[in-house]
């Protein structure tokens, strides 16, 4: 088994979103880059240099077109649209886009999580109105979501007494907890507030809570961004998004802070093993 190197795992998740943009116009669903992916198209006019994920969004409505009809008619032979309730060793209340001719592991998850090289395609919500009732919301996903990245999180043993007697405590609190039950729960708070029938959307089934958190009209509008070499679909206000997302994003952070988010390993799956 040989690990893909950083520049391989990119180029198959660019082949991905190509893919899935062109699913999207065949079928009249709408998108958007987000996040870091959103960022390195705008300040680098492809991927962050050091990041190695691709994320999307798109409005309940849309997402919820897209599982349906993506399962029913796959995007090509070997991308495979997966999330919790499709899968049974998936812990994420979102979808992720695998190429199945890979397999990976990302550190920190449970052995029998795994995956392959994969974009994220992650729903927008909407948000109440009403501050207190929007702060009670986004504090119970929140608690949820800290629950569930808990009890996705293997038993690691260490020399060390301290650590290791908090590892064992963590464990025994959230080791047995159910994480597909979970991301179900996640997933219908997050649902309780339709999209359009509110003032502010986001993506609250995952992420930093309130810094998610924008007009809805952000993802209204859409735009066209070059990312690699190819167009792909962004938020008509993706400054004023990116403002709230990263502040001052067009400053380059520290190089110690150059690093990606995500500690995995994905090599391609041998004839015979798929």
């Amino acid at each position: 088994m040989e690990k893909l190197a950083l520049e391989e795992i990119k180029k198959i998740q660019l082949e991905i979103l190509i893919a899935f943009d062109t699913f999207c116009k065949q079928y009249d669903l709408n998108y958007q880059l987000y996040a870091g992916t959103l960022l390195g198209a705008v300040r680098h006019k492809g991927f962050i240099p050091w990041d190695d994920d691709i994320d999307v969004l798109m409005t309940r409505p849309d997402y919820e077109r897209f599982l349906s009809l993506s399962q029913e008619h796959p995007i090509s032979p070997y991308i495979e649209t997966r999330c919790h309730r499709t899968h049974i060793n998936y812990n994420a209340p979102f979808i992720k886009l695998v190429d199945n001719r890979t397999q990976g592991h990302e550190f920190g998850r449970a052995k029998e999580i795994m995956s392959g090289v994969w974009i994220d395609v992650f729903p927008v919500d909407g948000v109440p109105d009403d501050q207190v009732e929007a702060e009670k919301h986004i504090a119970l996903l929140q608690s949820t979501i800290k629950t569930l990245m808990l009890s996705s999180r293997p038993m690691v043993f260490c020399k060390n007494p301290i650590r290791l007697a908090k590892r064992l405590l963590f464990y025994l609190v959230y080791g047995h907890r159910d994480y597909r039950k979970l991301a179900d729960q996640i997933e219908k708070e997050a649902q309780k507030y339709p999209f359009g029938q509110t003032k502010r959307a986001g993506v609250t089934c995952f992420g930093n809570g309130w810094n998610n958190i924008v007009d809805k009209e952000i993802f209204e509008k859409s735009c066209e961004l070059p990312f690699e070499g190819h167009l792909f679909s962004a938020s008509q206000y993706y400054d004023t998004y990116l403002k709230q997302l990263f502040g001052d994003y067009m400053t380059l952070p520290p190089e110690k802070d150059r690093i990606s988010r995500h500690n995995y390993t994905a090599w391609w799956i041998e004839e015979g093993q798929k």
